[in-house]
């Protein structure tokens, strides 16, 4: 693997940055704790030592997952992390050599999941899982550092313990500078992150000579960039790097996208323009779904002012397309393209997706169920207001108002008993009348139904109207909507 080094060392001069900003006279804090990248076991130079701690994984709600090397990705929309939970498990109890099969595996066959996500990947996502965020048990550094180091003990010429260790380095300088906004960080803050980021660096360069090369390690190398503030020359040069090593490894140009949101210093518009260009790159349909997993990444449930950041919409329906194309349906990827169509205001796009979501929804891509809820109720209201302006507008017709006519007596011949009788199933027993819409085929039977409001008996009433046959509309897949009254 080519090295990106040259000259004078870029953590000693991201410590000479740091110092730079640095009030001279201000009081020296105390050295944190040095940690060897190669010490034994035995040693963590600093890390209290503590009993053995059991790390569990969990989803993104925060539930336990269930451990499974072999998950149904296609369908459940936990499949990943339950994948992400077998591999944890797998280190947990320290059986290495099965975590070396899978990975040495899933790196040579270049193995993806439905949806196209990269198993490789997931394996790392798996090991580092107890590591993000920055609420970490203090107790859990010394544990994870000491198991790393037993496995590369026992497999000194592993790149899949090497590059999860210079992981662990990468989450332990961020756990030390923290999440908030860089006016907050400390000095002694930038001083751990800038340190540890160096010590997994220094992993990074030792196990360039290692015989298996790994796609994860330029992604490592790209935030270490980010901590010790290469300049845009040096972090260019490390990204161009990756991509010639591996092109389709599109968490290379997610992290490069990221760089350049206006939080990161980059500029409105810089998102979409790097994406278009890295996609065009690319081209066909492997670059319709590099487009359209940059868009996944960076277009979030969050303090998102700018919807898609500029992105094309055609060309992440494209994406989409092509990520089921290459590689297969993904519950997942249903979740993250309903949003992004929702995003999009595209809500008669997002209608089918919702459907094929059901209640697997994913807690990462809608934050919360009642959001994931809302984003579905309101499409479906869209859609319901088209199908009411357009069935409105076909009784304003003279064939329209006889059919209305004729529709609104067969249901009150046919079906005003059943209504009354579901609605007992409700709680409102004192509500007066019930919206029908209706969608009919040429012969007059059921395509769609539709009832308002809300809280109308659907379940228990919807089902009968569907089985129906009602008198021949003027055309087929007709719209006619009729008020039923709920009185005995």
């Amino acid at each position: 693997m080519p090295s990106v080094y040259s000259q004078e060392s870029l953590g000693d001069v991201a410590r000479k940055l740091r110092e730079q900003k640095k009030d001279p006279q201000s009081a020296v804090v105390n050295s944190s704790p040095t940690i060897s990248p190669t010490t034994p076991a035995a040693k963590t130079d600093g890390l209290q030592q503590s009993p053995p701690i059991t790390i569990r994984a969990a989803t993104a709600s925060g539930m336990p997952t269930m451990p499974d090397l072999n998950p149904n990705v296609s369908t459940d929309v936990h499949g990943t992390e339950k994948f992400e939970a077998g591999v944890l498990e797998l280190f947990q109890q320290e059986k290495f050599a099965e975590i070396e099969r899978i990975a040495n595996e899933a790196r040579s066959t270049k193995a993806r999941f439905p949806g196209g996500f990269w198993k490789i990947h997931l394996v790392y996502t798996g090991l580092f899982a107890p590591l993000k965020g920055t609420k970490v048990n203090a107790s859990v550094w010394p544990e994870y550092l000491a198991r790393v180091q037993r496995w590369i003990s026992q497999y000194p010429n592993s790149i899949t313990a090497r590059v999860t260790l210079a992981w662990f380095y990468n989450f332990y300088g961020w756990n030390a500078r923290g999440g908030g906004f860089a006016n907050t960080v400390t000095d002694e803050g930038w001083r751990l992150l800038a340190e540890r980021a160096a010590m997994g660096r220094k992993v990074l360069e030792e196990a360039q000579s290692l015989p298996t090369k790994c796609p994860e390690w330029f992604l490592v190398m790209m935030s270490f960039a980010r901590a010790e503030d290469w300049d845009e020359g040096q972090k260019k040069a490390l990204f161009e790097q990756a991509v010639a090593f591996d092109p389709d490894y599109y968490y290379y140009y997610r992290t490069q996208a990221e760089s350049l949101l206006p939080k990161w210093g980059g500029e409105k518009g810089d998102v979409a323009a790097f994406a278009g260009a890295m996609a065009d790159r690319i081209g066909g349909p492997k670059g319709d779904f590099l487009y359209y997993s940059i868009a996944t990444f960076i277009v979030c449930a969050c303090d998102n002012e700018d919807h898609l950041n500029g992105m094309s919409w055609p060309r992440l329906k494209r994406g989409f397309d092509a990520a089921d194309e290459l590689f297969g349906k993904s519950i997942y990827q249903s979740n993250k393209m309903a949003f992004l169509a929702y995003m999009a205001n595209d809500l008669e796009y997002a209608i089918p997706l919702f459907a094929q979501i059901g209640e697997n929804w994913d807690v990462e891509t809608w934050r919360e169920h009642d959001d994931f809820l809302d984003a579905k109720r309101r499409a479906n209201a869209s859609i319901v207001l088209r199908y009411y302006a357009e069935a409105t507008e076909n009784a304003k017709k003279p064939e329209g108002q006889a059919f209305t006519l004729a529709l609104s007596a067969a249901l009150t011949n046919n079906y005003h008993e059943k209504l009354m009788d579901c609605m007992k199933t409700t709680t409102e027993v004192d509500r007066r009348d019930v919206g029908v819409l209706l969608q009919l085929a040429k012969d007059g039977s059921v395509q769609q139904v539709i009832l308002a409001p809300y809280d109308a008996p659907i379940a228990c009433f919807r089902p009968q109207l569907e089985k129906a046959v009602f008198p021949t509309p003027p055309s087929a897949n007709y719209w006619a909507v009729v008020t039923m009254s709920a009185k005995k």
